[in-house]
Formats: structure tokens, sequence, C-alpha cells
């Protein structure tokens, strides 16, 4: 089946159990994988995925449902469904329509052609080669990894005069190593494109190689250090997401949970910050023209020299915050195509781009009296309305009058993402895409670095 195939009875379904206004968001997805596992590709897969979801206004109530599409039948079911559920909920205030078109049918690609002929084949050669590039036998083997391709269509489609079309392209890999003995130490790299032929597959390798045995001769860090934290920007995309997005959603700012709430116009960061969500930006994984409710997207300077400018939104929480749509309302995710159209609308940042610096790790590093030089953190997490971490370092490198010193482990780097925004020391010019985010490594100052007595 099509798309078009079921888009059209879906809505006529709908109409015909009384909804006065239809929304349809229907995905079809094509996923190829290679899975290693103990230093060899064990296994490929290829995924085809066909659904939609349907929301719906009903006597000004709101319903809505989810299906995966294998006939029509489905699709009209759906709908039904969709509107049985209006009749067990209250009278919607605050949602009055469904968005209107800024242009009547648009079709968008964001893909890479590359990618619609990818096969198994290609994916398991790639991670091969990935696989060659880490392991020494004997010395570092690969436990684990998945490479993923894929290429999606994605349509929105509502009684209000929205049809889009878009098409995309994703590439996602995580992958691990370690060495072998006695005290073995563990390495992961992840990547994110909407092209394959960004992928480096010898490059991901020896970074791979390289860390593990990093970790392999850190020593367990003694003691308490207040300096200096040079964080990578695979891991800073973590912690920004679940701080920085946080902040700047509508919703969080209409459920009074955003501590950024009442700092429009104010200072959130130092000056060498600066946040831009830009769905214009090709390098971005879900840059897009518009969201996934129909809303045009567009570049949004958001913090600006430090400065709060202004927050992203979906359709229903502009309503209520009486407030023009920003195109934030999301129903999809950097890492997987397939079962996108289950995932319901979210505010976030569809390519969220940290303005880089102009010195490189190496030059930070030298400038630094004492501090610390991530390279990998076990579990980067923030607590999203305090700020608070308590991050575990995997593998960093002690920094004493401008020198990288010893390699350790076991130690925690204790803080305040909002607070440590205001104490920024310098921005790396090393820029990476990972998640929804665009960034260089950041170093942050007054960090406590906490290890065993």
């Amino acid at each position: 089946m099509e798309l078009d195939d079921f888009i059209g009875p879906a809505v006529r379904a709908a109409k015909k159990e009384g909804a006065q206004q239809v929304e349809v968001y229907a995905t079809s997805a094509h996923t190829w994988s290679a899975y290693a596992d103990d230093s060899k590709v064990k296994s490929v897969e290829e995924k085809k995925d066909l659904g939609m979801a349907i929301r719906l206004l009903r006597e000004h109530r709101f319903g809505q449902a989810t299906s995966m599409v294998t006939s029509v039948q489905d699709a009209e079911a759906c709908a039904r469904h969709a509107a049985h559920v209006a009749t067990l909920l209250p009278i919607e205030n605050t949602f009055k329509a469904f968005p209107t078109p800024d242009k009547p049918g648009v079709w968008a690609r964001c893909s890479d052609e590359n990618i619609r002929g990818t096969e198994n084949r290609e994916l398991a050669r790639l991670m091969t080669a990935v696989i060659g590039a880490t392991v020494e036998p004997g010395k570092v083997k690969m436990p684990n990894g998945v490479l993923r391709a894929g290429h999606i269509q994605a349509r929105v489609v509502n009684t209000n005069g929205i049809d889009i079309c878009r098409d995309s392209t994703l590439v996602y890999m995580r992958a691990s190593a370690m060495t072998e003995g006695a005290n073995p130490g563990e390495g992961a790299e992840t990547f994110f494109s909407s092209r394959i032929n960004e992928l480096d597959p010898i490059a991901i390798g020896k970074r791979l190689n390289q860390k593990a045995k990093s970790s392999a001769r850190a020593e367990g860090y003694k003691g308490k250090m207040i300096g200096a934290v040079i964080m990578p920007p695979g891991d800073l995309a973590e912690l920004f997401a679940g701080s920085v997005s946080f902040a700047l959603s509508m919703e969080n700012i209409n459920r009074k949970r955003s501590p950024w709430s009442a700092k429009s116009g104010q200072p959130v960061a130092d000056k060498a910050i600066s946040f831009i969500d830009d769905p214009t930006d090709e390098r971005g994984v879900m840059s897009s023209p518009f969201d996934d409710e129909g809303v045009p997207t567009k570049r949004k300077d958001l913090v600006k020299d430090g400065i709060l400018n202004g927050f992203i939104n979906d359709a229903y929480n502009a309503y209520k915050s009486e407030v023009p749509m920003t195109g934030n309302g999301v129903r999809r995710g950097p890492r997987e195509l397939v079962g996108q159209w289950q995932i319901p609308v979210s505010i976030a940042p569809l390519n969220m781009v940290m303005r880089k610096g102009d010195r490189s790790v190496d030059e930070i590093v030298s400038s630094i009296d004492n501090g610390i030089l991530v390279e990998s953190l076990s579990a980067p997490d923030v607590h999203p309305i305090t700020g608070a971490f308590g991050l575990e370092v995997r593998c960093g490198h002690l920094i004493q009058n401008g020198s990288l010193t010893r390699t350790v482990k076991h130690c925690l780097i204790a803080g305040n993402m909002f607070d440590a925004l205001h104490h920024v020391r310098a921005v790396g010019n090393d820029v990476i895409a990972s998640l929804n985010y665009l960034l260089p490594s950041v170093c942050f100052d007054d960090l406590e670095l906490i290890g065993s007595e």
C-alpha cells in the first residue's frame, strides 16, 4: 500500500463518525540494519513499516488513535476508534483547530539518494570495516554494535488544507570496543547523519580502539578538585536535551516547570553561548521545512549571546499561550524511522545548533591550570527542572598547567547545568551532529570532580 491509498478513506471515515476537523499523520519507512556481536557481523535485518496517527475534533472534543496499516479497513477502523475516544473525553477548550497551510501541497526532500539503493550487504560491508579498524587480536575487541540506514515518507493531511509530504533519510550507528585482559577498558562511538557517505568506518573504528585503550589505562581518581571541565559534544547533546530543550519548551512554561519561565530577555548563559534552532541546516538529521503538524519551520535565535530570546511550541501550546506557532511539533526521533506513526506530538528543536568557538580542544587545554578533559561519561543525565547533575566519568584526562597528565575514571562531576551555562571558559570549534543537536566541545569553569577517599 501507498500513503495515498488510505489517508483519504481515513478522513472520510472520521467525518462519517461526526468529526468536524480531522488530521492524519502517516508514515512509510524502509530500514536496513547490520548488527555486530563479538567482533563479527552476526545478523542483518530489513524492515518495512506503514502506519498512521489520526487526530480529530468531534463536537468540541478531541480524539486520537494510532494503527499499523495493512489495508484500507485498518485506516477506517483507526478513524472510528479516534471518534469513539472523543466521546469519552471532556470538551476541549484550548485546542480550537488544526493548523492551516502556509501554502498548499508541499513536498520536501531532505534525503540522500544513496540510501534509497542501500542493501543489507552494503551495511554489512561498512560494519565489517568498522570492526576491522577497531579490533586488535588479543588486545581490543568489539562486543556489539548496530548500524542502521533508512528512508521514510511522512505525510500530514488535515481538513483545514494542510497536505505536505517529507522524504527523509537517516544513518545511525552505535558501537562499543573493549580491551582484553584483567582490567578491561571500554569505549563507545555514536554517529548521526542523513547521508551515508559521511560515515567513515575507518575513522570510527580507530576512535573506538583509542577510547578502549584510554579507558584501560585509566586509574581510579582519589580526592576532590574544583576546576575546569571540557565536555565532549556527544555527551553534551544528551545533557542539553534534558535541560536546555526542556527549559525552552512552551509546554513546560505553561506547566510552570521550566527554570527559564520568567527569564525572556534576560541572561541565561555566558555571552559565548548561542542556541539556534535551524531546520534549514542540512547537517541535522531532523531538519525539515515543516514540522510534524504541517507548520512551517524557520531559523530561530532562541539564546543569543547568552540572552533568552524565545521559546518553542507545538499547536496546542501555541493556542494555550496565545502566541504564533513556531513549527516544533515533533513525532519522530533521531535514532529510528520505524514506528514513528505511534509517537505522540511533543515539543522539540528540529536542529539545535550551538554557535562554535574559534579554538581547538588542544588550545583550550593549554589555557587550563587545573581541570579535566572528559573523553566519555557513563550515563549523561541531568535533572530537567533543577539542572543538577552527578556525572560518572568513564574516562577522562586530568589537566595541570596546560598539559594532559593522568588518565582517570571512577569519579563524579557534580554541578548544575543552568549554573554551568553562566560559567563557560571556552567553546570549541569541533562541531558534530548528535541527536537533534549540532554541538562543539564546551569548557565549563568551577565544576567539582569527586573521587574516592
